[in-house]
């Protein structure tokens, strides 16, 4: 199924990703920092993906997924990453220790690098 969840992309709405994915799972709600979204998840493969009025705002992709998302891979390395992407286009402003890189085209993807590898733990887009 990993094939299938890596090329659902922002803006691709319930319907389009039920049959790409081949799934029948509608999003539920959940709250993150009171924010309420409306999300599938599939731990087993590392992916959610959240929707704004039945249409993808985001993915979210973290271990145990194991393809490639624009070339990058969770574990790239920042050099790594800038070998495929190019140097980011602004870094995310939150001081937490967490480093987060912006690509805002071709399309939109955020990079977070482990604070203690730095390598990608985290991607969306």
């Amino acid at each position: 199924m990993q094939n299938k969840l890596s090329i659902i992309r922002k803006g691709m709405d319930l319907a389009k990703v039920q049959s790409t994915a081949n799934i029948t799972s509608s999003p539920i709600s959940e709250t993150i920092d009171s924010r309420t979204f409306s999300v599938i998840k599939f731990p087993a493969d590392g992916v959610q993906i959240f929707f704004d009025k039945n249409v993808v705002s985001s993915v979210r992709f973290e271990r145990p997924f194991s393809e490639a998302v624009e070339g990058v891979r969770l574990g790239s390395s920042k050099d790594e990453v800038v070998n495929i992407m190019g140097k980011p286009d602004r870094l995310w402003p939150i001081d937490d220790g967490v480093e987060r890189w912006l690509y805002d085209k071709p399309t939109f993807m955020r990079l977070d690098f482990d604070p203690l590898t730095n390598v990608v733990s985290t991607i969306f887009r």
